[in-house]
């Protein structure tokens, strides 16, 4: 079986910054728990998956306006050591996650993935 029809596959590195000292743990934990998971139909699905993996993981909603979630496992020292850091998910992996998705899902296809899989304006992930 492919590696690219799983879920797995979008964490494969992370080339930016981190948020804080727990966000590099949580995506190590995330590649592992979502690893064979089937990639879903849609970007929304997508979204809803890793949202739901997020809560599992971290006992927190994504969408929490926290600064930050504390996570005991995750704490590896450092003055921010075991917090995960949601508007770093929010504002810079969830949309890298959703440009590996688009790159993945469409890599085979002659159809531009800047002209497929947009939400339109009444859905929301």
């Amino acid at each position: 079986i492919e590696s690219k029809k799983f879920v797995g596959c979008l964490f494969n590195g992370w080339e930016d910054r981190w948020g804080l000292r727990g966000d590099p743990f949580l995506w190590e934990e995330l590649s592992k728990f979502l690893a064979k998971e089937p990639l879903p139909a849609s970007v929304s699905q997508l979204m809803a998956l890793i949202e739901k993996a997020f809560f599992q993981l971290v006992g927190s909603q994504l969408s929490d306006p926290s600064p930050s979630v504390y996570v005991d496992r995750y704490n590896h020292g450092g003055l921010s050591g075991g917090h995960v850091c949601g508007e770093f998910w929010r504002d810079k992996v969830l949309p890298e996650l959703h440009r590996r998705y688009l790159a993945v899902k469409y890599a085979d296809s002659t159809k531009s993935p800047r002209m497929i899989d947009k939400p339109c304006r009444y859905e929301s992930y």
